[in-house]
């Protein structure tokens, strides 16, 4: 699962990164998705058993 998670975080920022015509703002918003994502991950891990 971990894995699969970075897997994901690299794919959407090669995505914005390869890109040109997509704008700055869209990298932001990406960047703000990935964090809320990323605090749902953490809440995941508290309580599930790997």
């Amino acid at each position: 699962m971990r894995k699969y998670y970075a897997h994901i975080k690299s794919y959407l920022y090669q995505n914005c990164d390869f890109h040109p015509s997509i704008k700055m703002d869209t990298r932001e918003e990406v960047s703000s998705q990935y964090r809320s994502l990323n605090h749902r991950f953490a809440d995941l891990t508290k309580s599930t058993q790997w």
